[in-house]
């Protein structure tokens, strides 16, 4: 199944582009597909780890199932002052 991941904040800055493309076995998982974010992004390996996930309007869980032709939408933790 193919499965779009946007990227926002940090995420987005990292990996240089806006959002992500990839291909999963129809059993995937949220973590299957951040699974294969962290390989493509891997200076972000300890930014995904508190990065919360959508499906719509919302937060999924990483072993939520997913169905294909999903948008995943990562947003990262924000802080400042």
């Amino acid at each position: 199944m193919q499965v779009t991941i946007e990227l926002n904040g940090v995420l987005c800055r990292l990996a240089g582009v806006q959002s992500l493309s990839v291909e999963l076995s129809d059993s995937a998982t949220v973590a299957d597909a951040m699974a294969a974010v962290e390989e493509r992004i891997p200076n972000a390996a300890d930014r995904l780890e508190v990065t919360a996930i959508a499906i719509g309007d919302s937060l999924v869980h990483r072993n939520t199932p997913l169905e294909g032709d999903e948008t995943l939408v990562l947003i990262p933790p924000v802080s400042g002052g």
